[in-house]
């Protein structure tokens, strides 16, 4: 367990893996409660190294629900602890619908047991699949009021045991929510914030959790050079403690940013960035992430590539109830469409009024902005072609 509060989560695994050896050869070592207390440790670690999605984590969640089920009396110690780990793990996953369905149940039964700490790590996971589930203003007030509700002499070292630090976590969501809305000068303050706390806690897996979580709101930002610099910061600290799951997040990044220097590999690049992400089991940021590869390889001057980063993620919000970047995905489906058939224009700008349409019931206002440059981008076009194909485009719009 020390291991764990400390961050040296591959030692944590090794220490509880022989523990639970130990009790294959002796069983009456080790109580039920002992066992279920080490499977939602092992689990958080798992999290950590390979990541919440992994099957090695998963199966740790799984065995200590198996074994607190079959207890006379549910232990009120570490049944919400799983039931925090079980939601993550629908979050990570991409279940966005599941994550805050589990989030929002966990909620009321920290509020029944008076679990103040189980309630504040509720709170940012229901504010982060609320957020990609497209409600940005409801987010923003969740993770408004964790941060309120943080302290750190009775949270700090029970949120080491589970992973993160929950208040500088919560800041660097909080910013993506901020910025995702609009409001820069928010997202700033709260990114200055989360990092600030990051570096008090002294925390490995926390510094990397914000870092790849910061990289998100610093792009909505515009701000390419920081996002870059984050994620080389993330992938350090990743590198040194094995983090995978982050590992794998930074270079998605490192290759968009890459791009705009590399244009002729920069497809290619996003594409294997792509595969690593997904071979974390992962869905959280693949919607996120396809955008950003459909956007170089646009740039690059391959709309079908375009296409075909969006193609696996387009249903997202029907799925899995992935909202938040649905506009996004329509804008840039219509970008590659009018970039690879000028002649559909009026199709084009029907696609960008419903991303208008969605990003504006979400409060996404920095998804407004970009559809708005992408229409006007898309009638410039239209102006430049010859007679012909303009009457062309009329025809397809009636």
């Amino acid at each position: 367990m020390e291991a764990a509060e400390r961050g040296a989560s591959a030692k944590a695994v090794a220490f509880i893996n022989h523990a639970l050896s130990a009790k294959q050869q002796a069983p009456e070592v080790c109580s039920a409660h002992d066992e279920a207390t080490l499977m939602s440790v092992l689990g958080s670690q798992l999290r950590v190294l390979r990541g919440s999605a992994s099957r090695e984590a998963v199966a740790a969640y799984e065995r200590a629900m198996e074994v607190v089920s079959g207890m006379a009396a549910r232990p009120a110690d570490i049944d919400l602890e799983i039931a925090w780990g079980v939601a993550t793990i629908h979050l990570v996953r991409g279940d966005i619908q599941a994550a805050s369905e589990s989030s929002s149940r966990l909620l009321s039964e920290a509020t029944e047991r008076n679990r103040d700490d189980i309630f504040l790590l509720a709170l940012r996971v229901h504010g982060t699949a609320r957020l990609l589930g497209g409600s940005v203003c409801e987010a923003i007030g969740l993770f408004e009021d964790a941060t309120s509700r943080y302290d750190p002499r009775m949270h700090g070292e029970f949120q080491r045991r589970l992973v993160s630090d929950p208040s500088a976590v919560t800041f660097a969501h909080l910013a993506t929510a901020y910025a995702v809305a609009g409001n820069s000068e928010a997202a700033r303050s709260s990114r200055k914030q989360a990092l600030f706390l990051a570096a008090e806690a002294k925390h490995p897996h926390t510094t990397a959790n914000v870092l790849g979580v910061l990289t998100i709101s610093t792009v909505h930002l515009g701000e390419t050079g920081l996002a870059a610099a984050l994620a080389r910061a993330c992938r350090e600290v990743s590198t040194e403690h094995g983090y995978k799951y982050w590992l794998a997040r930074s270079d998605i990044i490192l290759a968009w940013e890459d791009a705009a220097r590399n244009p002729a590999d920069s497809v290619d690049a996003m594409r294997l960035a792509l595969d690593a992400y997904a071979s974390t089991g992962s869905k959280r940021a693949a919607v996120f992430s396809a955008c950003l590869a459909a956007e170089v390889a646009i740039n690059a001057g391959c709309p079908a590539d375009a296409l075909a980063f969006l193609a696996p993620v387009r249903d997202a919000g029907e799925r899995r109830g992935e909202w938040l970047y649905m506009p996004e995905v329509r804008r840039l489906e219509a970008w590659a469409t009018c970039e690879a058939d000028t002649g559909r224009v009026g199709f084009v700008l029907s696609m960008l009024d419903e991303a208008d349409a969605m990003s504006c019931v979400q409060g996404s206002v920095v998804l407004r902005v970009r559809i708005a440059a992408t229409r006007a981008h898309v009638q410039q076009l239209a102006k430049r072609r010859p007679k012909t194909a303009r009457g062309e485009a009329n025809a397809n719009s009636e």
